[in-house]
């Protein structure tokens, strides 16, 4: 699993093989699916302190 992250656009990659990719936005939630079992996280949490630093 690789997950990008695209602050510009407030999306996530979430690759599980290389045909094989889903976008979140800050609406959804990502997780560890088979990989890391018990993770999840707010899309939305990754971009809580960007601010414009």
């Amino acid at each position: 699993m690789v997950i990008v992250v695209n602050p510009r656009r407030r999306t996530v990659a979430n690759y599980r093989a290389p045909t094989w990719v889903r976008i979140l936005t800050s609406a959804d939630t990502i997780d560890g699916d088979d990989v890391v079992s018990s993770w999840r996280l707010p899309v939305a949490a990754m971009f809580e302190d960007e601010g414009g630093a």
